[in-house]
């Protein structure tokens, strides 16, 4: 996010009226499970996989490969869902970086 953007709302007070948050509450749990459920159980997959791909086949090498991708997502875009919904429980607004349908409620 861009100071351009999070600076200016800094500058006013922050209501806790004014916030959702079963919404937040709701995103964040959503955030970490998919990083505590989802990557941090695919990863020892994976970490088996690229410890030694030379005893795999072509048929694991694109299953680790795909799981590898999940993995990655799912860390960043549970950490992403996380730190959004914190910074929108103390009142502010960050902008989405995974554009999932569930943005279009706030």
């Amino acid at each position: 996010m861009r100071a351009t953007d999070l600076l200016p709302q800094m500058k006013t007070l922050r209501s806790f009226a004014s916030v959702n948050v079963k919404f937040f509450l709701l995103l964040f749990l959503i955030g970490y499970f998919k990083k505590a459920v989802i990557s941090d159980n695919v990863a020892p997959l994976v970490d088996l996989f690229f410890a030694s791909p030379q005893n795999y086949g072509a048929g694991d090498s694109t299953l680790a490969v795909l799981l590898y991708s999940v993995q990655i997502y799912c860390d960043f875009s549970g950490y992403t869902d996380m730190a959004i919904a914190t910074a929108g429980l103390l009142g502010y607004r960050l902008k989405p970086n995974f554009n999932h349908l569930i943005w279009r409620r706030i």
